[in-house]
């Protein structure tokens, strides 16, 4: 079985996402940012209330300001982490086109065999085969059907490339091991 489909970059940076949500990673990281705000929320009420006893007025505007940042990255933490990560995965895939003289922002070519007892998938001229007998599971996340092998291997196919049927006779072909 074959399947040619296409790989956009925004596809790209949202399967870095969900890989880096079922790592833990960005568990981790949100909560090392609320905990950081939250120490900032900490100093800067001391600060405002010693201001306020000070009666210091421009003082008191700046903890102000400091108590509602701090305040605001504590509620949006999880958005502003995945915010400032894609910015960053954009700006890497941008630095490594520069580099090495091909557009990996544009859409490209993803291949999908399966045969042999193994998957390949095939993208810019590189191979990779996964063991049918590494595979775990299925699962929708998003608008990603996602492989999972183990590893940590996975496989994004974005719903809007594949229909339901070509989605069950691949799901059959992996079960099958």
């Amino acid at each position: 079985m074959e399947l040619k489909l296409k790989n956009t970059i925004q596809d790209t940076i949202d399967s870095a996402i969900i890989v880096r949500r079922l790592s833990g990673i960005e568990k981790k990281t949100t909560l090392r940012r609320r905990i950081i705000y939250v120490i900032y929320l900490i100093i800067s009420s001391g600060l405002l209330f010693m201001t306020i006893k000070s009666k210091l007025l421009g003082t008191s505007i700046f903890t102000c300001v400091l108590l509602l940042t701090s305040c605001a990255n504590i509620i949006f933490a999880k958005k502003i982490n995945n915010r400032l990560y894609k910015k960053n995965v954009l700006k890497n895939y941008r630095i490594i086109s520069k580099n090495y003289n091909h557009d990996f922002l544009e859409p490209t070519d993803f291949n999908l065999k399966i045969e042999n007892g193994f998957v390949e998938t095939e993208t810019l001229g590189s191979i990779t085969r996964y063991s049918l007998e590494d595979y775990i599971r299925y699962f929708c996340e998003d608008r990603f059907c996602i492989f999972e092998f183990k590893n940590g291997k996975y496989i994004f196919i974005n719903t809007n490339d594949i229909s339901k049927e070509q989605l069950e006779e691949v799901c059959k072909e992996l079960e099958k091991k």
